[in-house]
């Protein structure tokens, strides 16, 4: 019974996002981006509660704990991979503000150091988000969660592989 309570959670989010974006302030590119970004997480946020909602009322198994059929699980993934194909193409474009992107001290620290970082990091978020669709339909195909599993582990080193690199081009670029 307490399972339906959760399709209150999107009405929280486009809350939450609303505000977000009333406060994001900005102009022109970031502001299109950010639009753009919190729309399509709303909606992805939307999809996601309204079916774990609905599996969880339809599948007599899942509400005992057991595990929901992998195809199940592709519902969730493939609007995951959406967003990071999706941000990933527009990363590069972003600039330095305090809503969006990588926000490390080093990227705040040069603007060059922000620029090569996000490019770096649209071009993993993009790709990340290809290989964990393609890895979520496979791991449907098969009925194998061990692939989406494999995609999600990508997905997470993507976002790790380009702070490093910030903080090494960080101490490059103050070296010079």
């Amino acid at each position: 019974a307490i399972i339906r309570f959760f399709g209150a959670f999107p009405a929280l989010m486009i809350i939450f996002f609303a505000i977000m974006q009333h406060f994001a302030g900005g102009s022109g590119t970031n502001r299109r981006i950010i639009n753009s970004i919190i729309t399509l997480t709303t909606i992805m946020l939307l999809c996601c509660t309204w079916m774990s909602v609905y599996m969880a009322s339809r599948y007599e198994s899942a509400a005992l704990g057991q595990p929901l059929p992998v195809s199940m699980i592709l519902l969730v993934i493939l609007p995951i991979s959406i967003i990071l194909i999706f941000t990933g193409n527009y990363s590069a474009l972003i600039k330095p503000n305090k809503w969006l992107g990588l926000r490390t001290k080093d990227t705040f620290a040069d603007e060059k150091v922000w620029k090569k970082t996000h490019r770096m990091a649209g071009f993993f978020m993009f790709f990340a988000g290809i290989i964990l669709a393609v890895l979520g339909i496979i791991g449907a195909v098969t009925n194998n969660s061990v692939w989406v599993l494999v995609g999600l582990g990508i997905t997470i080193i993507s976002v790790f592989i380009p702070i490093i690199y910030a903080n090494k081009l960080n101490k490059t670029i103050s070296k010079e």
